[in-house]
């Protein structure tokens, strides 16, 4: 009786595997591959709490936060750096890239995994269990292993072609996550100093590149374009090729005087920098606050109007949205929902 049992509990294993894999690899984005790893892992092995913890630089100062929790801890839970040795263990993790483990106060072990991105360890998947062994640690070891493969799949079809910076769908998820997290944060800080903004790009007479030198430098330009934002923006900010000579930045948790000053000082490098055969260029830039009571749209328009008033004002300048319509110069939009861009 007792083998019959073990059997035909043996006989599910690859049938539990199967259908854990499958629930992985139906996910379309990095957030929901992450949590679903969470929240499979439990299935598989004993452990009492999985936690996937990611680096991240905040006016550089090192945070580590916890981005999915095995279970479901509420839409509400703050994300908060962790305390004392957490963090220190956390932290060692990631930046040494290895497996450790400690033993708990109640008994417990919490073990911590690197977790492998697209540029290398970007984060730590915590396990704590009573028992642990080395069937948890292949098991663990094959599914992340699996999560970076596949972070690798959805990186690809996230990105543009040209310039491999996001692309608009991307955005589309992004734009959803920061409206999101400014409307969790206005309920958690009574007095919210900093915010994300909404930036739009557009490279100044670019079609006049595109007919002097031809589509071959035209194309070098983007990519040198995409280059210098990645290289003068942080790295917690979000940047997109949204089509054309158009691009968009989602600069986070900064103050207005530190976006219109991030801001001007990639406009400045633009216009120093000699591009090959093209030479000098500049590039206008319109921006506003992500504000939680507002749709997607609503947000670029404002962006758009702010870089149309900067278009129509000498180019080459940085302009933002709630500054002119406090001084008078533009008018708002004649509805929230409105917009002229095509986003999809």
């Amino acid at each position: 009786m007792n083998s019959a049992l073990t059997s035909s509990t043996a006989s599910k294993e690859p049938t539990r595997l199967l259908e854990s894999l499958v629930r992985l690899t139906e996910k379309r984005d990095q957030h929901a591959l992450e949590k679903c790893l969470v929240d499979t892992l439990p299935e598989l092995i004993p452990s009492s709490s999985i936690v996937l913890y990611e680096l991240q630089y905040i006016d550089d100062i090192i945070w580590v936060y916890p981005v999915a929790h095995s279970g479901n801890p509420g839409p509400d839970t703050p994300m908060q750096p962790l305390p004392g040795s957490d963090f220190a263990a956390c932290l060692s993790c990631i930046n040494s890239g290895t497996t450790s483990a400690e033993l708990l106060a109640d008994g417990h072990t919490r073990t911590y995994y690197p977790v492998e991105g697209i540029d290398g360890t970007y984060g730590c998947l915590s396990i704590e269990a009573l028992s642990p062994s080395a069937e948890t640690d292949r098991i663990v070891d094959a599914f992340l292993r699996i999560h970076s493969n596949y972070l690798l799949l959805i990186h690809d079809s996230e990105r543009d072609t040209l310039t491999s910076l996001f692309n608009r769908k991307k955005f589309d998820a992004r734009i959803i996550d920061a409206i999101e997290d400014t409307r969790h944060r206005g309920k958690r800080i009574k007095d919210v100093t900093t915010h994300h903004f909404l930036c739009l790009l557009d490279i100044d007479f670019f079609k006049k590149v595109n007919d002097t030198f031809g589509h071959l430098y035209g194309d070098e330009v983007l990519l040198i374009f995409a280059r210098l934002m990645e290289e003068t923006f942080r790295a917690e900010d979000w940047l997109f090729r949204f089509g054309g000579e158009e691009f968009l930045v989602i600069l986070r948790n900064i103050t207005d005087a530190q976006a219109f000053s991030a801001l001007t000082r990639f406009r400045e490098r633009i216009q120093a920098h000699e591009f090959p055969q093209v030479g000098h260029i500049t590039v206008s830039i319109g921006f506003t606050r992500i504000l939680a009571n507002l749709l997607p749209t609503s947000i670029i328009e404002q962006a758009d109007i702010a870089l149309y008033y900067a278009k129509g004002h000498g180019r080459n300048q940085v302009q933002q949205y709630s500054e002119l319509l406090a001084a008078g110069l533009i008018k708002p939009p004649a509805s929230e929902a409105g917009s002229d861009i095509e986003l999809f």
